[in-house]
C-alpha cells in the first residue's frame, strides 16, 4: 500500500540492507500478527494459481533488463488473489503475481490493481473482476535505464484463454508493451505458492530503499507468523 508521485533517481541501493527502523519494525509486527491469526499470509491470503505462457516481443528502446528488452517465450505460473480476502461480491484490491524462470532461477513479479494514468498508476484501486482489471507495480523498480513501473492490461482472449498485455513505463511516462501473458486456465496444484519480489526479483530490477527493507521485513514477519500458527502448540 505504497504511494509515490515522482521518480526515484538517486541513492537507490542494490538490495535491502538497512537496519530496520521503528516504522519498519512496527509494520512487520503487524504483518506477523495478522498472519499468525489467519494462519495465512497477512495480505492476499488466498488465491487461484494457474499455468501461463509469456510471449515477449521486446522493446525498441531497451531499459537494460534482458527479460523485458529481448524477444522470447516463457512458461509461467500466475496467481490471482484478493488483498484483504474479502468475499465476493465485495470489491478488493486484486493481485496478479507472475513467476518465470529467466536465468535458471525463479523470479517473481507482483502487480496490484490501480489506474493507468501517470498519477493513478501509483494508487491502489479495489476492483471486482480479476481478468478485466489494470495492474501495476505501484512503485517503480530501479532498472539500468532509470526507474520503471511494470503493468498488465487486459488483452483479447485467444482460444478462450484470458490474456494480458505486459508493459513498462517511466513513473509518469507512456506505457510501452513488451509481452503478452496468456493464462492456460489449468491449475498447478499449489494454491499456497508464495511469491516474493524482494527475494526473487527479475534480473536487472531492484526495489528502492526504504521500500526494499520495509517489504523484506514485512514478508519475513508474515511468513514466520504463518509458520508459528500452523506449527505445534
Amino acid at each position: 500500500m505504497w504511494y509515490l508521485t515522482a521518480p526515484i533517481r538517486s541513492r537507490l541501493s542494490e538490495a535491502p540492507s538497512r537496519e530496520p527502523g521503528l516504522l519498519t519494525r512496527g509494520v512487520a509486527a503487524a504483518f506477523g500478527l495478522t498472519a499468525r491469526l489467519r494462519a495465512r499470509p497477512a495480505l492476499h491470503p488466498r488465491g487461484t494459481v494457474v499455468r501461463a505462457v509469456v510471449h515477449r516481443d521486446g522493446l525498441a528502446e531497451p531499459v537494460g533488463v534482458p527479460w523485458i528488452d529481448r524477444p522470447g517465450h516463457d512458461d509461467a505460473v500466475v496467481r490471482l488473489s484478493r488483498a484483504t480476502g474479502l468475499p465476493r461480491p465485495f470489491p478488493d484490491v486484486l493481485g496478479l503475481a507472475v513467476r518465470v524462470d529467466p536465468d535458471g532461477d525463479p523470479a517473481d513479479l507482483l502487480l496490484s490493481t490501480t489506474g493507468r494514468a501517470p498519477l493513478a498508476r501509483h494508487v491502489l484501486r479495489p476492483r471486482y473482476d480479476a481478468r478485466a482489471a489494470t495492474y501495476t507495480s505501484v512503485l517503480p523498480y530501479r532498472a539500468p535505464a532509470g526507474p520503471v513501473l511494470l503493468g498488465a492490461f487486459p488483452a483479447a482472449a485467444r482460444a478462450g484463454r484470458p490474456a494480458f498485455h505486459l508493459a513498462v513505463a517511466a513513473p509518469t511516462g507512456p506505457w510501452r508493451r513488451f509481452a503478452r501473458l496468456e493464462l492456460a486456465g489449468t491449475g498447478c496444484g499449489d494454491a499456497d505458492l508464495a511469491f516474493d519480489p524482494v527475494l526473487r526479483p527479475l534480473p536487472g530490477l531492484t526495489l528502492p530503499e526504504p521500500l526494499a527493507t520495509l517489504r523484506a521485513a514485512s514478508y519475513r514477519a508474515s511468513r514466520e507468523g504463518r509458520v508459528r500458527a500452523s506449527g505445534p502448540a
